[in-house]
């Protein structure tokens, strides 16, 4: 083999590990989901869709920085109407996860409590596919990308970086507050904060075993916040069934509800702990500079 392919392999797996290189694949995976496969809005769909748009937002964001002033309407533009696609996609995953979760709870004295579930499902998710075909997605995403191509990677590391200490700002604030107060309200902002944070961290362009520890971190704490807060949509539609038509089983549903709740908010408040008291992070912090 030529010695001239040997240099070539690494130096287009540096390319690839590039800071733009990243943000670019982020921006091609939603505009492929969106363009391909939106007409199935499955619950794999409603997942994938979800996670794209929620990197593509920390994306955009970084871009919005390092974009000139005249540049960034545009992108605002793709940042509500994403978010908007985003909510509406939740609505269908929670009424999926509420579903399963009351399936769990169902005792052979009653049936399962899901009076109406299909049709809304069905008005939800069709609102939902309306938008994402009403959304010029493939255009505007190739234009910001075009953009995105034409600064400099130093000019992106340093946006990056200012982006993931405001990130981790607004993560510390929330974390606090969830445990002096742990309401469905303070940790689902907690999640979304975290979710942020891990997003960002994840478009450095070095892959390091103290970033890769951060982010398992974060994917830990963010997976058991959700599952408190499906925990929370059960709680409220047993009360909302239970006040329009009183069910027999409700004491059982509670109690098994009471228990899985306090075994959430245990597992929490270790994880946000143990995730404060970790030098890696702040480690990370301080030498994410370096990349520039």
């Amino acid at each position: 083999m030529p010695a001239n392919k040997h240099k070539a392999a690494p130096a287009r797996q540096r390319a690839r590990q590039t800071t733009q290189a990243r943000m670019l694949r982020v921006l091609a995976g939603l505009d492929g989901l969106l363009t391909t496969e939106a007409t199935r809005a499955d619950q794999t769909f409603i997942h994938d869709f979800r996670v794209a748009s929620r990197r593509a937002h920390e994306v955009l964001h970084v871009g919005m920085l390092a974009l000139a002033p005249s540049q960034r309407k545009a992108v605002r533009h793709v940042v509500k109407r994403l978010r908007r696609l985003r909510r509406a996609a939740g609505r269908v995953r929670d009424l999926d996860v509420l579903a399963a979760n009351l399936t769990k709870l169902s005792t052979t004295q009653e049936p399962t409590p899901m009076t109406g579930h299909n049709a809304l499902r069905q008005r939800v998710l069709h609102r939902l596919c309306k938008e994402i075909h009403s959304f010029a997605a493939e255009a505007q995403l190739k234009q910001i990308a075009g953009q995105i191509l034409q600064t400099q990677e130093i000019v992106l590391i340093a946006k990056l970086n200012a982006r993931i200490e405001r990130n981790h700002r607004s993560f510390t604030t929330l974390a606090t507050a969830a445990l002096a107060k742990p309401t469905d309200r303070h940790t689902h902002k907690l999640r979304i904060a975290g979710k942020r944070l891990r997003y960002a961290l994840e478009l450095l362009p070095r892959h390091t075993s103290q970033r890769t520890a951060t982010v398992q971190s974060l994917k830990d704490l963010q997976d058991v916040l959700g599952q408190r807060h499906d925990l929370e949509i059960l709680r409220q539609h047993l009360q909302h069934m239970n006040r329009t038509r009183p069910l027999t089983g409700v004491g059982l549903w509670q109690n098994q509800w009471k228990q899985l709740m306090h075994k959430t908010d245990n597992r929490i408040e270790s994880l946000v702990q143990s995730f404060a008291a970790n030098p890696s992070l702040r480690k990370l912090m301080t030498s994410s500079a370096m990349h520039i």
